[in-house]
């Protein structure tokens, strides 16, 4: 026979010494241990099948839940407290009065998991959902309960507006002057660290980077603001209205992304009507932008599908990506002052050389890009990486460092590897290791044109400050490779003492590998000032 009073919302060890007072004060009144506890499970459970509103809780039971550890959240009595749950449960979710007292069971798991661990109702739903017969758990059900102790699942202005401001100045922290294709590709890395696949990947381009170029801005505000409650609470990221996504907090959000990127309006009012939960059937539906609509759909399950710590740091990988997308979509212009001659460039250099930028190695690179550019000049060096973000991965390009040199006749490949700063120990161990798992495919590549016997590589390395100890650093491989240091004060003197010879091309290439990447759209705009403070 089922026990209906272990449907009572009491921990273990509080529903048997409950039962034990009652029983005592049953049997005082005359009955035995067995009748007594039959008296209190039909009580309960006439109670529980009885039709209508839920009436007072049978007076035998009272004492059965007066001492319960949640009673201590409310001045009034606790059987009082229980009815009232029970009332607003059903009210909520129109389900039966025994679905009610089933969730209501839960109640001390319910509080716990929204107090000490930041679930949301939906997290909680979905938590007790999967684990009790009973069936799914309905989120506004829960969100009954929660409302009926006062506790607040809501997004507040104050922390919201704080972890924005964090994430915009992370953004250029962590991506630089990444460009939208290195943006996918250092979100999607951050996924693949917490298990997601390459459709993970796929969706995330699709999304964020289109083949036409223009992403719909509404789904990253949408992913923006899935992201941003991942940061507070355990969430299944796909229920989209649990947090009432309108109002000043909402606003805030959309409002990351300029007027001029994303049409005015909340964009899930407007694109997500009727849709309490994201899911495949709902991209199906969208006439417009149907593929976008699927990669939403893919990376918000996907998020939803993660620990949650995964998904919070996941999350924040993704806002902060969001941030780059949209620096690179509202770019800023600087209008350099003329670099008409040597003199002007030779200052600039001088200032890069003297001291680190400052802005996490994205002038030195492309220096470092300039200098390796006028040291092999000609139709016959072929180059890999010119141009290419500070945090852009050698893999896919298989180049050796920031950029190499590739001359097939002389079968040489002289690769620069850029450093803001002191070139330690562990930097160059790191380049070292790196640069075995991409070299394979570059041997491959030269073992067809000749005996890989006849190649040689020259790695570069371009610091302010040799800060190595001492001992032998060489790299061993297959191919001969000669592992150079040097200043950027030795690479500029080395390389402008050819440019007296052929100012015209110096002074071109300056423009195109130096100034003319600096004032692109993914530069962030501080790095473009301290450029035009170094231009003087």
């Amino acid at each position: 026979m089922l026990n209906n009073l272990t449907l009572l919302p009491l921990e273990e060890s509080e529903l048997a010494d409950a039962i034990d007072v009652a029983l005592d004060g049953l049997e005082s009144a005359g009955l035995s241990k067995d009748e007594a506890r039959l008296k209190l499970e039909s009580a309960f459970g006439a109670w529980i099948e009885a039709e209508g509103e839920a009436p007072a809780l049978p007076a035998e039971l009272r004492p059965l839940i007066a001492n319960a550890s949640w009673a201590a959240r409310t001045s009034r009595p606790a059987h009082t407290v229980y009815v009232e749950l029970i009332r607003r449960i059903q009210g909520s979710s129109s389900v039966s009065r025994r679905a009610a007292v089933l969730l209501a069971s839960r109640l001390p798991l319910v509080l716990l998991l929204a107090g000490e661990s930041h679930y949301s109702p939906a997290g909680i739903a979905r938590l007790i959902g999967s684990n009790d017969a009973g069936g799914q758990v309905g989120w506004k059900a829960v969100r009954a309960i929660l409302s009926h102790f006062r506790i607040n699942h809501e997004l507040e202005e104050g922390p919201v507006a704080a972890l924005l401001g964090e994430d915009r100045q992370l953004s250029e922290k962590e991506f630089g002057d990444a460009d939208c294709a290195t943006t996918v590709e250092l979100i999607s890395a951050g996924a693949m660290a917490f298990g997601m696949d390459d459709g993970f990947h796929r969706s995330l381009a699709r999304l964020l980077a289109p083949d036409d170029g223009r992403p719909f801005f509404p789904y990253l505000q949408m992913l923006m603001y899935v992201a941003v409650v991942d940061h507070f609470y355990d969430h299944p990221s796909e229920y989209i209205y649990t947090f009432k996504p309108r109002g000043r907090v909402a606003g805030l959000i959309f409002g990351s992304f300029p007027s001029g990127l994303a049409p005015r309006g909340n964009p899930i009012l407007n694109n997500f009507k009727a849709v309490n939960r994201l899911t495949h059937d709902w991209a199906e539906s969208r006439d417009d932008n149907r593929e976008q609509a699927e990669s939403l759909v893919r990376i918000v399950l996907g998020l939803s599908s993660l620990p949650y710590p995964a998904r919070k740091r996941l999350s924040a990988i993704i806002r902060r990506g969001l941030f780059r997308l949209i620096d690179i979509n509202t770019p800023t212009t600087i209008h350099w002052p003329d670099t008409g001659g040597l003199a002007e460039v030779e200052r600039f250099l001088e200032n890069v050389s003297s001291v680190p930028t400052n802005t996490r190695g994205i002038i030195e690179q492309r220096v470092t890009d300039f200098l390796g550019a006028m040291a092999h000049r000609g139709p016959d060096w072929r180059s890999r990486g010119l141009g290419d973000p500070v945090n852009a991965s050698n893999t896919a390009s298989r180049k050796l460092g920031d950029c190499d040199f590739q001359h097939a006749g002389r079968r040489e490949c002289h690769a620069y590897e850029s450093h803001a700063g002191r070139l330690t120990d562990v930097y160059l161990n790191e380049h070292t290791r790196t640069l075995r798992l991409n070299l394979p495919a570059r041997e491959a590549e030269w073992n067809a044109i000749s005996d890989i016997g006849d190649w040689s590589i020259v790695i570069t390395f371009i610091a302010h400050e040799d800060a190595r100890s001492a001992g032998d650093q060489s790299i061993t491989t297959d191919v001969p490779c000669e592992l150079r240091v040097m200043t950027f004060g030795e690479a500029v003197t080395e390389v402008m003492e050819r440019a007296v010879e052929d100012e015209a091309s110096m002074l071109d290439l300056f423009r195109s590998r130096v100034l003319a990447p600096l004032n692109a759209a993914n530069t962030p705009h501080s790095v473009k000032e301290k450029a035009l403070e170094l231009l003087g």
